[in-house]
């Protein structure tokens, strides 16, 4: 009788499935769609990330590598309305392209806001320009402007005009 009890108890021993306990998942914050969506913003920022990184590499690269040749220099400053526009300074990158750079002062007593318009003479007397518009260089102040014109060119001459807003 003894084997017959032993061998029901290891019957039911081998046949029984181990017990599990069961977990319960700690409480969520996000839930499962609102953490997808906070995984796809942090690829996209650390793509953007990365692009910006390559952008100011090749920046650096092309200012290292003197791509711009000078081409015109204009030491005395234009007196232009209220600007005093000056030194300038026209370089062409490497692609003939003008890039003009320039200071600009304020010489009256109130705030200036306006568009800049570089002409650039060249050729037989054909003329191109480029602008920038510049807003509230106080009464007094100065500020560094630089201008690109995207045709290739290569200027002879430079004169400027102001149209304010």
């Amino acid at each position: 009788m003894i084997s017959l009890v032993a061998a029901a108890v290891i019957g039911t021993a081998i046949a029984a499935k181990p017990k599990r306990k069961h977990r319960v998942p700690p409480p969520r914050e996000l839930s499962i769609a609102a953490e997808r969506i906070e995984r796809r913003r942090v690829v996209r920022l650390a793509i953007i990330a990365a692009l910006i990184r390559r952008e100011t590499e090749l920046e650096d690269f092309i200012a290292a590598a003197s791509t711009e040749s000078p081409l015109l220099a204009v030491r005395e400053p234009t007196m232009t309305g209220p600007l005093a526009i000056g030194p300038t300074i026209v370089d062409v990158d490497f692609l003939g392209s003008p890039i003009i750079r320039s200071i600009v002062r304020n010489r009256s007593s109130t705030q200036f806001s306006g568009v800049l318009v570089a002409h650039l003479a060249y050729g037989d007397g054909r003329e191109s320009t480029a602008s920038v518009a510049v807003s509230n260089i106080g009464a007094g102040e100065s500020r560094r402007v630089e201008l690109l014109c995207p045709a290739a060119l290569r200027p002879t001459a430079l004169h400027w005009a102001i149209e304010k807003f």
